[in-house]
C-alpha cells in the first residue's frame, strides 16, 4: 500500500503543467495559449486520476490499520 501511495505521489510531483515547445517555430500568443490550455486539460485529467488513486490507497491503509 505504501508503494501505491508513494508511486502515485511521485508521479504527481513530476507532472509538468506548462508545455514549452522544443521545435524552432514562432507561435502567436493565441496559438501558445491554446496549446497551453490543451496541455493543461490533459494533465489535469491525469492529476485527477492519480489523486483518486492516492485517496483510495489512503482509505485502504486506514481501513487496514
Amino acid at each position: 500500500m505504501d508503494n501505491r501511495i508513494q508511486n502515485n505521489l511521485d508521479s504527481l510531483s513530476k507532472t509538468v503543467l506548462v508545455h514549452l515547445p522544443q521545435e524552432d517555430k514562432t507561435y502567436s500568443l493565441d496559438e501558445f495559449v491554446k496549446m497551453q490550455e490543451t496541455h493543461i486539460n490533459t494533465q489535469s485529467e491525469t492529476l485527477k486520476s492519480k489523486n483518486f488513486e492516492v485517496e483510495d490507497a489512503v482509505t485502504d491503509l486506514i481501513t487496514t490499520i
